[in-house]
């Protein structure tokens, strides 16, 4: 890998090495003149700057090292829609990358432009994980946050697990990444909404958050807004009228993004051999990369491990409105991953199981931070217990960028749990 970063970094030199002359200049002058104001900012934000740094060189390193991931899927396709005069279905993430690239239709550019961009959305996730944690008057854990950024799946086999989108952090899919930050937000929001501190400001944020997540994809919105509308019925039904204006410029969104994807000629067009239309069936994708029942309850369990013991240990919690909305979230979410599936060419991509992941996300955040609120009633094992599950969630979290640098989607090449037993015994 170190000689393909010499060789990229060699022919970017000759090729602009007049331009990166001019702002090395640029930037040293600044840094001499500002360097107090820098060093004051520094201080202040050093850990979104770690958080992006780490986020630019995963990225970065990818697009050197030609792993291939879903980042290069999307931006090769997005050429081929725009030579086509066309535009992909779920729009906002596409449209950053293609004014990112400065509207030119070049696939390189959407690559490097997608690495800045991801790596951008990693620190506003950064930012989203401390609001949340704010929430409940959690100031002094950053370095819990920053852990918490980059947590993964304690997977067994990469293989099975992945794929089967039974996973915690997303790392390789451009339009995912995005959601997840945007669905924080909105988790803070509903419950503030839910607990009857409805306002205009808090109404119009909702709003604006729901349209922004199905313009990057629908994932987490098929999910957030039946559980929505359940616990308004339930809990708010006076309100139901008012909660309309949060529904019908989603399901608007959503009827024309399916209607360009699946009943439009538009993906056949960029794509003659795609053949898409939604089927059901009773776990037909998962079967096909964990068929047997040991390897389903892996699945299951290792992506809300903390959670189960967490619940476990305080049954109290259990009460809590934002526990019961998460949990109908996921059972919810889990039902419909195992019953809808995109049909045809595209079927084992688990297009329909996106939402699972950032659903085992928010159990994740929410057990962790109620812990981080009432760690002085717990005993000091309890404390480590619960720090050592989210340090090695995090281990597996580094791990998996380490294997996506090295392999990108090729899972069956990962480092994994299976692996070192089987080379051990």
């Amino acid at each position: 890998m170190l000689n393909k970063v010499i060789e990229f970094l060699l022919s970017f030199i000759q090729e602009h090495w007049s331009w990166l002359l001019l702002v090395t200049i640029l930037l040293l002058i600044t840094l001499i003149y500002q360097r107090k104001i820098f060093s004051i900012y520094f201080r202040k934000y050093k850990w979104e700057i770690l958080v992006f740094s780490i986020s630019i060189f995963f990225f970065g390193s990818i697009i050197i090292n030609q792993s291939w991931v879903d980042i290069q899927l999307h931006c090769y396709g997005l050429s081929e829609y725009l030579d086509k005069g066309l535009f992909p279905g779920y729009p906002l993430y596409f449209f950053m990358v293609y004014a990112l690239s400065g509207f030119q239709n070049n696939s390189t550019l959407f690559i490097i432009s997608s690495g800045i961009l991801l790596s951008s959305i990693f620190t506003l996730k950064y930012y989203a994980i401390k609001q949340y944690l704010q929430v409940k008057k959690v100031f002094s854990s950053e370095h819990i946050v920053f852990f918490l950024c980059f947590i993964g799946v304690i997977f067994y086999s990469a293989q099975e697990q992945y794929i089967g989108k039974h996973s915690l952090t997303c790392f390789h899919n451009s339009t995912s990444i995005p959601l997840l930050p945007i669905s924080i937000f909105m988790l803070i929001y509903t419950i503030q909404y839910l607990e009857n501190e409805s306002n205009l400001s808090l109404s119009i944020k909702l709003i604006v958050l729901t349209i922004l997540s199905m313009l990057v994809k629908p994932s987490f919105m098929m999910i957030y807004l039946p559980v929505l509308f359940l616990f308004i019925i339930t809990t708010q039904h006076k309100r139901i009228f008012n909660s309309t204006l949060i529904f019908i410029p989603c399901l608007l969104i959503l009827a024309l993004e399916y209607f360009f994807i699946f009943s439009s000629e538009q993906g056949t067009i960029v794509d003659p051999e795609l053949k898409n239309s939604i089927a059901l069936g009773w776990l037909d994708v998962w079967n096909q990369n964990s068929p047997s029942f040991f390897q389903k309850a892996i699945d299951i369990l290792m992506p809300i491990i903390f959670p189960i013991i967490y619940l476990v240990y305080t049954p109290q919690s259990r009460k809590h409105l934002e526990l019961k909305f998460l949990l109908c979230m996921y059972i919810f979410s889990f039902f419909l991953a195992n019953v809808i599936y995109e049909d045809g060419n595209r079927m084992l991509d688990g297009n329909f199981m996106w939402h699972l992941h950032l659903i085992n996300v928010l159990l994740f955040l929410y057990c962790t931070r109620d812990w981080l609120v009432n760690r002085i009633s717990f005993s000091s094992f309890t404390n480590k217990l619960f720090f050592t599950i989210i340090l090695i969630h995090v281990i597996f979290g580094f791990l998996a960028m380490y294997n996506f640098i090295s392999f990108g989607m090729r899972y069956d090449q990962w480092s994994d749990v299976q692996k070192v037993i089987h080379s051990i015994f």
